[in-house]
């Protein structure tokens, strides 16, 4: 199988399940494999993107405890894509936790494909989500290089303003503004005013998708 891997986690002290995450790992030959017994111990990710977290939800926990962890490992930056394993919990409550952020859950006692096919999904989720952080990291970096007097005409060009009217609103001339819009055309990879406005729109949009639950 030629897939391109994200690095897996486990958090669970649970022998028998990291035996069982081990062998489906080994099978579906994911490249980076991690295991923890808590997510206090979790270590931070060499690369600022997201990763695969397999959450064991154990039984002989409390709920508001699972759902504390479940929070923190949504909400861990890199915000990762996580999938819950657990026994006994009603429909109610695993739609709970898919509205808190988990994409997806697998039944115990584990049966081997439905693990495996689970990893597979939230591989191909944590795929489009690192190639979301990756271009919001970009379009971030591109934006926070306009300084203030360039955003100054940044705010103005979005809106249509001619550059003769821009000059006459921040009190230079039209050549400077000129310089000015080029600049920021050169920094935000822009070279035409729509794409420049694609490009701020991208951004915000990305900012949403990623400060959300995923």
């Amino acid at each position: 199988m030629n897939t391109h891997w994200c690095p897996l986690c486990l958090v669970s002290n649970n022998l028998d399940l990291q035996s069982q995450v081990k062998s489906a790992c080994n099978e579906l030959r994911v490249r980076e494999f991690h295991h923890w017994s808590s997510l206090e111990q979790v270590q931070p990710a060499a690369v600022p993107l997201a990763r695969i977290i397999l959450l064991d939800f154990e039984s002989s926990r409390p709920l508001s405890s699972l759902e504390t962890d479940l929070i923190q490992a949504v909400h861990a930056k890199p915000r990762d894509v996580v999938v819950g394993i657990g026994e006994s919990y009603p429909g109610s409550t695993i739609a709970q936790w898919m509205k808190m952020g988990m994409r997806g859950y697998v039944d115990k006692p584990v049966n081997q494909d439905s693990l495996a096919t689970a990893i597979l999904n939230a591989n191909e989720d944590c795929i489009q989500l690192r190639a979301a952080q990756s271009e919001y990291r970009l379009l971030q970096m591109q934006r926070t290089s306009i300084t203030t007097r360039e955003e100054e005409v940044l705010q103005l060009v979005v809106q249509g303003v001619p550059n003769k009217c821009i000059a006459t609103r921040l009190d230079v001339s039209q050549r400077t503004i000129e310089t000015r819009r080029q600049k920021i055309y050169r920094k935000m990879n822009a070279n035409r005013l729509v794409d420049l406005i694609k490009s701020l729109e991208k951004l915000d949009s990305l900012s949403n998708l990623l400060s959300t639950n995923h």
